[in-house]
């Protein structure tokens, strides 16, 4: 697939100039990468090319064998020359990569706030429902205390005439089971009374009709 020929190509030219910084980058061979990554290459894209070429790099002719490198005609004797990216370029790219990077991480930053944002819109929608319930738990509580207490109020006073009459009853029942036993007890005491008074009656009675009997007795005891 080939790629179009935009903004990018010079930004990826520069950046194989960075990547052979030790060795240098030969023309030829940045043709051929180009070529190998998909970008066509033509007679009109090569002259773009060489201008950037030229214009970012440098070459050390003073150690070249070749001949002189003092403008892109030239660039034709040092095709397998090594060139380095000039310090100014260099530089460029390096704050264009942390720019990149910079709003790479900004988008990251700015999604991860938008689904904070959600997270938090999301649980204040929570908080609220929850506070909404806990107040309506709470009149639905408070009504049905009220609704029990006029139950168990009602409840009381539809029973109110049953138990009076219930312990009236009992308390009748007990006064009488007191009053019977109060009697029973006199009716004991008297009996008990009665039968002490007999003893000491025939006692009496048995002296009165013997008493030769008795006087016989002391004599001899004398």
């Amino acid at each position: 697939m080939n790629k179009e020929i935009d903004d990018r190509l010079y930004l990826r030219i520069l950046q194989i100039g960075k990547e052979n910084l030790t060795h240098g980058l030969k023309f030829n061979n940045l043709i051929s990468t180009l070529k190998n990554e998909g970008y066509t290459i033509n007679d009109c894209t090569n002259r773009s090319i060489r201008e950037w070429f030229y214009n970012s790099f440098f070459h050390e002719e003073a150690h070249c064998k070749n001949s002189n490198y003092s403008n892109v005609k030239e660039l034709d004797n040092h095709l397998d020359c090594g060139f380095v990216l000039k310090s100014d370029t260099c530089i460029k790219l390096l704050q264009y990569e942390e720019s990149e990077k910079s709003n790479k991480q900004l988008e990251v930053l700015s999604e991860q706030t938008k689904i904070y944002q959600n997270q938090v819109f999301i649980l204040q929608q929570q908080l609220t429902s929850a506070e909404q319930d806990s107040l309506n738990n709470q009149k639905e509580s408070r009504n049905a205390r009220n609704i029990a207490m006029v139950a168990l109020i009602i409840s009381i006073l539809s029973c109110l005439p049953d138990t009076l009459t219930y312990f009236g009853i009992s308390m009748r029942k007990s006064d009488e089971g007191v009053q019977l036993n109060i009697q029973q007890s006199i009716l004991k005491q008297q009996k008990k009374t009665n039968q002490i008074f007999e003893f000491f009656l025939n006692l009496h009675l048995k002296s009165e009709v013997n008493p030769d009997t008795q006087d016989k007795k002391n004599y001899k005891a004398k």
